[in-house]
């Protein structure tokens, strides 16, 4: 008979640890904790600046006149912390959302694995059905996941609860100190009507009667 052939989708939470691992984002959850708070510290840095250029370019820092307008300066930087830091947190819910679904995967008896045997091909006119079933895990599976959930996903979930409140609370915070600070929002210039052809009971921006 053939052997069984087992799916990354579907295989056992070892193999989806390491698919997790292998993700860009899920991938910072097996960081140390400096190397993780680094890397947090980064993306509030790297997203500020952005935010900043379209921040200041709803809230001019100056007037027409050159003069420096505080409020929309403290609420510009507001608004883009605000800004970088939800950015933050929704990198932190990826890598929760990652990492949270090999702790289900991990906490499980069993797992489903895929397999298309030779006799089912041939009955079927030649074409590979696959089939799939729960399998048990073993002594040996139940200790390694076990260490696994110790050892890797509870420090990975450990680094994400530590920091997602605190983003989504400084970006709410600063969201509602930007809009306390009472900036001006840039206004266009407004459309001047040439008025000089216009007779006696001409309405400017019409066909005069």
């Amino acid at each position: 008979p053939v052997a069984p052939m087992v799916s990354r989708s579907a295989a056992s939470p070892k193999s989806r640890d390491g698919w997790v691992k292998d993700d860009i984002i899920g991938s910072w959850g097996s960081l140390g904790d400096s190397e993780f708070a680094t890397r947090m510290f980064a993306c509030v840095a790297l997203s500020f600046v952005p935010a900043v250029s379209l921040t200041t370019a709803v809230y001019p820092p100056t007037s027409e006149e050159g003069t420096v307008l505080v409020q929309n300066v403290v609420a510009s930087l507001l608004f883009a912390l605000s800004v970088s830091t939800a950015f933050t947190a929704c990198i932190l819910m990826r890598v929760g959302s990652l990492w949270s679904g090999v702790d289900r995967q991990l906490s499980k008896k069993s797992y489903v694995v895929e397999d298309s045997r030779e006799q089912r091909s041939q009955r079927e006119g030649g074409y590979g059905i696959v089939g799939a079933y729960n399998k048990v895990k073993s002594k040996t599976e139940l200790e390694r996941d076990q260490l696994l959930e110790k050892f890797e996903v509870a420090p990975a979930m450990g680094r994400v609860r530590a920091y997602l409140p605190g983003s989504a609370l400084l970006a709410v915070a600063s969201l509602g100190a930007g809009i306390m600070a009472g900036g001006e929002v840039r206004r266009g210039k407004p459309v001047e009507e040439d008025v000089s052809g216009c007779g006696f009971g001409c309405v400017p921006g019409l066909q005069a009667p």
